[in-house]
């Protein structure tokens, strides 16, 4: 008798519990298509070729995907923001480029930003001439990024909101999926989905598959990232972006958010909707730099929530965090029961 088999067709008949193993099925799925794909050669080479094999849709796939975006009932528009700092030229026309070429048409692009130098000022320019759906509202040059975000979320319309970053792009059919999945889950509060690196010449590596919602996970990092996109309610009930956490903004409206909708109102997409454009290098600085302000916002939410726990720094990963939670007065017994059958040496190994 096989009793893993046994215990997972009994587990799939306990209600909600069948609905989770199922999108587990599907992300592990995909990843035994990625390694499928990943079996020779150098790992960035190897996912390039499942790129190319897998994930660049032909002109073909391009004109079914808009006609399955013209066939969604619902079509909710959803804001992207982008606050600017220091924007090279090139990638600026690139992010906004991938963002006018989406299949599906009910998004804007509200930009927040100061005075620019001339290069990127242009392309914004020739954007917003060119296309009515982006629109710029000026801000501050001394203005944080929780300010630049909460700026442009004040000109936006959409009822969903997510950023997007000013070298990053966005694969045609992204926000079709994102689309598509607030159809499918009318209650969807928060949606994301799994991300790459893209570099200066379009090469995409260093894929991040990422799970379901897990709260704690979510405390120990940002394990949604980008691309979040949130329903403009959720937004405006946890207060959208706050002061007092650079280098960690995004992360501290995560948790708040998470927390505020709930596992069955956030819904993860298994497809890759985002490419980073920048190096992993300045990734891992910008994470090292907010990560003392990504452990007080989780100490905050913890407090909130009335728990009992503290948060460090995780010795294995500097830039994630380790929760320790208090054990209660009267801690509850545990029992491990060990399947050795008529093996007992591997009690002793």
């Amino acid at each position: 008798m096989n009793v893993g088999r046994l215990i997972g067709e009994s587990l799939e008949r306990v209600p909600g519990v069948g609905v989770a193993i199922g999108r587990l099925r599907g992300t592990l799925r995909q990843g035994r298509i990625v390694r499928r794909h990943l079996r020779h050669g150098g790992p960035e080479r190897r996912y390039q070729a499942w790129v190319r094999a897998k994930d660049t849709p032909s002109a073909a796939e391009l004109r079914a995907l808009e006609t399955q975006a013209a066939a969604l009932r619902s079509r909710p528009v959803i804001s992207l923001l982008m606050p600017l700092s220091t924007p090279d030229a090139a990638l600026l026309d690139r992010a906004i480029a991938s963002i006018r070429s989406q299949v599906y048409p009910a998004w804007e692009l509200c930009v927040a930003c100061a005075d620019l130098p001339d290069a990127p000022a242009a392309v914004l320019a020739r954007h917003e001439a060119e296309e009515p759906r982006v629109r710029t509202r000026r801000i501050g040059r001394e203005d944080s990024v929780a300010a630049a975000c909460n700026a442009a979320l004040a000109v936006s319309g959409g009822g969903f909101i997510a950023v997007v970053g000013e070298c990053d792009t966005l694969p045609p059919a992204a926000l079709l999926h994102v689309a598509a999945a607030i159809e499918d889950h009318p209650r969807a509060g928060i949606v994301y989905g799994d991300e790459d690196r893209i570099d200066a010449a379009g090469r995409r590596h260093d894929p991040w598959f990422k799970g379901d919602y897990n709260p704690e996970l979510l405390c120990a990092h940002d394990a949604f990232s980008r691309p979040t996109v949130f329903a403009r309610r959720i937004l405006y009930d946890v207060g959208a972006w706050r002061e007092g956490f650079s280098g960690a903004e995004h992360h501290d409206l995560a948790l708040r958010a998470g927390a505020a909708t709930g596992a069955g109102g956030i819904v993860h997409v298994p497809r890759i909707l985002y490419h980073r454009g920048r190096s992993a290098d300045e990734d891992a600085a910008a994470s090292r730099a907010g990560a003392e302000a990504g452990r007080m916002a989780v100490a905050d939410l913890l407090r909130r929530q009335g728990r009992a726990a503290t948060v460090e720094r995780s010795p294995e990963a500097p830039a994630c965090n380790r929760i320790r939670h208090a054990l209660p007065a009267d801690p509850p017994l545990v029992s491990i029961i060990i399947c050795t059958r008529d093996h007992e040496r591997l009690l002793r190994n």
